[in-house]
């Protein structure tokens, strides 16, 4: 693995190449965090199997993104490959609509990287070209203190344009009150079986529901302010801040019982020449940090 350290945290990366056995359909295969460590503290992450060291390459742990979305020039056309952006190029062998998922879909070919690192910086960048689509894809990560920065970076090379849907996917271990963060004002939570929200904006998985099965909702309402940030509630650590430069299209959630995560989604349509990029800061708070 690759790796990012200062005197407080150890950032465990994912070689494209050399961890390839770890690497699937659904999570991007470049700037893929796979566990922090803290220096006092121990691991930060969890995952849906955590802490199984080979889980399932759909389910992983730490902190994946995802391009939720192949391209497509038409909804019902069932493609004989897609592509992924920042994983490839995957068959169909069960000739899926290019809107279905493709998160079960044989990668045959993953995009190559470029790795540029320093002991806390890591930049990645990759160039897909399918059909008419074109991109260039730069992930970087940054390691300041006791606070890690991604950034996404995303241009349209090609003659079509790139529509893209992202979203990232951090795994957090669960808390023995089974609380879980405290969501920004604004935001509600629709109908769901497992969690509930209280007054103070704090929300908690329910005791009652069975939790082997999983559980995914949404939530509701207008984000007050212009940016998004949300306290995650963690057992090790006094808190972890989250923050997006964007604000989201919409935020999901999901939880096991290993594992709970919050997914903020961003999500655009490229012209040719056009380019993008959106990041998210992770500040590990305690009483050392």
């Amino acid at each position: 693995m690759l790796l990012l350290t200062n005197s407080v945290l150890r950032v465990s990366v994912l070689d494209p190449v050399i961890d390839r056995e770890r690497l699937g359909p659904r999570f991007c295969t470049g700037g893929y965090v796979y566990q922090i460590e803290h220096g006092r503290h121990g691991p930060i992450f969890s995952g849906p199997e955590y802490p199984s060291e080979h889980p399932s390459v759909l389910n992983g742990q730490g902190i994946p993104d995802v391009f939720q979305f192949t391209l497509f020039d038409k909804p019902d056309e069932r493609p004989e490959k897609k592509l992924i952006v920042g994983v490839g190029l995957v068959g169909n062998p069960s000739a899926q609509m290019a809107t279905e998922s493709h998160f079960h879909c044989p990668v045959e070919e993953f995009c190559a990287w470029s790795t540029d690192q320093s002991p806390t910086q890591l930049v990645m960048k990759t160039t897909q070209v399918y059909r008419d689509w074109g991109l260039q894809l730069v992930r970087a990560l940054l390691l300041e203190d006791n606070r890690l920065t991604t950034r996404s970076e995303l241009q349209c090379t090609g003659p079509a344009h790139l529509a893209f849907r992202w979203f990232a996917h951090p795994f957090f271990p669960l808390n023995r009150d089974r609380r879980c963060c405290r969501i920004p004002k604004g935001y509600t939570l629709l109908e769901n079986e497992g969690f509930a929200l209280d007054r103070e904006s704090v929300l908690s998985m329910l005791p009652t529901y069975d939790w082997t099965k999983g559980e995914y909702a949404l939530l509701g309402g207008t984000l007050e302010g212009d940016r998004f940030e949300l306290i995650q509630i963690h057992p090790a650590l006094s808190a972890i801040r989250v923050t997006c430069d964007f604000l989201p299209s919409k935020v999901a959630l999901w939880a096991n019982e290993k594992t709970f995560s919050f997914e903020p989604f961003h999500e655009s349509v490229l012209q040719p020449g056009e380019s993008t990029h959106w990041s998210m800061t992770y500040e590990f708070m305690g009483e050392d940090s």
